[in-house]
C-alpha cells in the first residue's frame, strides 16, 4: 500500500510504503487531513489469524510520515475510520471482536507540529 502527497494536485512526491510489516495484508485505508497540512492515515492489516488497526501521521502535508503505530489490542480489529475535528485533533474509530461481543473503539489522536 503506497502513499504520495501533492501540494498543487498536479505533481506528486515519490510514493512511500505505508505498511512495513511482512506477512500482513493491508486493507481498508482511510485518511483525514486538516487545513494546516496535518494528515492521519489508518488501515487494517490482516493475517489468517489476526486483524489489527495501524496509524501513521504527517505534520508536513504528507512529505514525511511517522513510524507505524498499532492502535488495536484485540486479536480481531477491523473497519477503521478517521476524521479531523474542529478543535484540531483527529478521532479514529474501529471495531474489535471480543467474543461473544463486538466493541466499537474510539480514540482521540493529537498530532502537533
Amino acid at each position: 500500500m503506497l502513499f504520495a502527497a501533492s501540494s498543487d494536485a498536479l505533481k506528486f512526491s515519490p510514493p512511500s510504503r505505508l505498511n512495513t510489516a511482512a506477512g500482513y495484508i493491508p486493507d481498508q485505508v482511510r485518511l483525514a487531513a486538516d487545513q494546516t497540512g496535518r494528515v492521519v492515515i489508518v488501515w487494517e492489516e490482516a493475517t489468517a489469524v489476526r486483524r489489527r488497526v495501524l496509524l501513521r501521521y504527517s505534520i508536513d502535508g504528507g512529505r514525511t510520515l511517522s513510524a507505524p503505530q498499532t492502535l488495536s489490542q484485540a486479536i480481531k480489529a477491523y473497519a477503521p475510520d478517521v476524521a479531523a475535528t474542529p478543535c484540531g485533533d483527529f478521532v479514529v474509530a474501529w471495531h474489535e471482536e471480543q467474543f461473544p461481543a463486538l466493541k466499537t473503539v474510539t480514540q482521540v489522536i493529537k498530532v502537533s507540529k
